[in-house]
């Protein structure tokens, strides 16, 4: 990246008290990731619902968002559930 270009991320976050998992895509991440952590900000329903600390395991850094968001969609796709239990989530 350039100084003053803007980036994107995608990301998976973890909670290891409810075992889950969530990907999400965003321009900020140290917000994002604080947004998910904080009980009064209710922007991801899904995180809301496991109470609890959501850890960042896996961050990737895209140049657009329409590229951020492609690779979000294709984490939440059969072969990047797969991908993401095998290679970024806590072995067992």
């Amino acid at each position: 990246m350039h100084p003053g270009q803007e980036q994107f991320w995608v990301y998976v976050v973890w909670n290891a008290r409810h075992q889950k998992y969530y990907v999400g895509q965003t321009g900020d991440l140290e917000s994002r990731v604080a947004q998910h952590n904080d009980p009064g900000n209710d922007f991801s329903k899904f995180t809301k619902r496991f109470p609890g600390e959501w850890e960042l395991l896996h961050a990737e850094e895209f140049p657009t968002r329409a590229d951020a968001l492609k690779r979000e969609r294709s984490l939440k796709g059969g072969q990047g559930r797969d991908w993401i239990k095998k290679t970024v989530l806590p072995g067992p």
